[in-house]
């Protein structure tokens, strides 16, 4: 009998279910020795708590109370649980576990670097296993913005915490200071929470007259697959993020992104992507409209960037860390 892997996911059908959702289907597909599971009921989580008869190996973004019994147990932290711990919700309450089970895991699992440094554990056993996309990666390199009267910009996000949802303002700071030469349509896909509140704070007159704003309620994944083909430059502020698998289905279908100065991308990503300030985000964005070489350029610099962050390759190495467990 096959020994069994459990990965713990929130019941959301969000990030982190849709990213395990992945590695299940992909794990079960090309390393058949072991059976995994995707597991998103607060009621299997609460039972797993009292009773452990079927897994061999816990892997749960969901932080427990204590072990479960009679099975290896790795915690892998996504959030920057300092932000999110409060006493206003069960999720906001759960969030202070997060260190406590940092110190019974078997080993302890993170996303990125600059969560690893974030949550500073002295645990004999860590490691960093980045994310993935499973977006089909499609090079063109015959992309040209050079003869478009009307450049097309986007942003993509969901918001369930006001803070995180701030963000979009940092981008509408910017825009306020950039004075296109081109007819600019900026479309902001927004889903979840704060989306009217948001949409006012963005006042269309101190904007540049050729910047237009179209705001859009919806986030299904054709949807997204559509306006992500159809954008020339996808603009992505976070002061609050650690990874962001948008950024990855972005550069997967061949789009140039343009992110703000946050600590997070500098473990991910190359240092031009990044605007330091609103004047380097301006010059960056004016820059990539009107050079065609350097937007070819920013492209491969992308492309290349991507490389690390090869599904096959990271399959591979949660293979490698299930099996050093089992």
């Amino acid at each position: 009998m096959r020994k069994k892997v459990a990965f713990i996911a929130p019941v959301w059908e969000w990030w982190p279910k849709s990213l395990y959702r992945d590695i299940v289907k992909l794990l079960n597909e090309n390393y058949p020795e072991y059976e995994y599971i995707l597991i998103a009921s607060a009621k299997e989580w609460i039972l797993l708590h009292f009773l452990n008869n079927k897994y061999d190996l816990i892997i749960s973004s969901i932080p427990f109370f204590w072990k479960p019994f009679n099975c290896k147990y790795s915690i892998h932290q996504h959030w920057l649980y300092r932000n999110d711990r409060w006493f206003s919700s069960i999720p906001k309450l759960l969030n202070w576990l997060y260190p406590y089970n940092t110190i019974f895991s078997d080993i302890v699992l993170y996303p990125s670097e600059y969560l690893l440094k974030y949550y500073n554990s002295s645990h004999k056993s860590q490691k960093v296993i980045l994310n993935f996309s499973t977006f089909p990666i499609i090079k063109n390199e015959n992309l040209s913005l050079k003869d478009k009267n009307e450049i097309n910009l986007l942003t993509i996000f969901r918001a369930d915490i006001y803070n995180k949802a701030l963000w979009i303002l940092d981008i509408y700071e910017k825009l306020k200071l950039y004075k296109p030469n081109k007819k600019i349509n900026y479309k902001i896909a927004w889903f979840w929470k704060y989306y009217d509140e948001m949409k006012e704070k963005f006042d269309m007159s101190k904007l540049g007259k050729n910047i237009n704003v179209i705001w859009e309620w919806s986030l299904d994944k054709q949807w997204i697959i559509n306006e992500i083909n159809k954008c020339d430059i996808f603009l992505y502020s976070t002061f609050y993020e650690t990874f962001g698998i948008i950024l990855l289905e972005v550069i997967s279908l061949w789009k140039p992104i343009l992110l703000n100065n946050y600590p997070s991308y500098y473990w991910l990503y190359d240092d031009e992507f990044i605007s330091k300030d609103n004047d380097d985000f301006v010059f960056k964005l004016d820059k990539l409209i009107n050079n065609e070489e350097y937007y070819l350029k920013y492209l491969n610099k992308w492309y290349n960037n991507l490389q690390k962050f090869d599904k096959n390759t990271i399959i591979e190495v949660w293979y490698k860390t299930i099996k050093s467990q089992l």
